[in-house]
């Protein structure tokens, strides 16, 4: 099996590495407004939600800026995290 390589901003490396290192801390961090100061998981909503779904668009992975982090946002995460392969056509 061939592996695919796709190029992350390093922004985006590095928002992720950061929301991984905060994980044990998250609801401490949950009621806090400032860009990347809470860990987002599925159904959150915000503007920190939409850049982090701007920033995978721009990184190639199709994400509607909608603002909540829904199955679309939590795939796509995946898969630059190497979690998940994408399904070739």
């Amino acid at each position: 099996m061939s592996r695919v390589r796709i190029a992350v901003p390093r922004r985006l490396v590095g928002a992720l590495a950061l929301a991984a290192a905060f994980a044990p801390v998250a609801p401490a961090l949950a009621a806090s407004p400032h860009l990347g100061s809470r860990v987002l998981r599925e159904g959150m909503t915000g503007t920190d939600v939409r850049a982090l779904q701007r920033d995978l668009t721009q990184a190639g992975f199709s994400t509607p800026a909608a603002g909540m982090f829904g199955p679309v946002t939590a795939l796509s995460l995946a898969i630059t995290s190497g979690g998940v392969s994408p399904v070739a056509p």
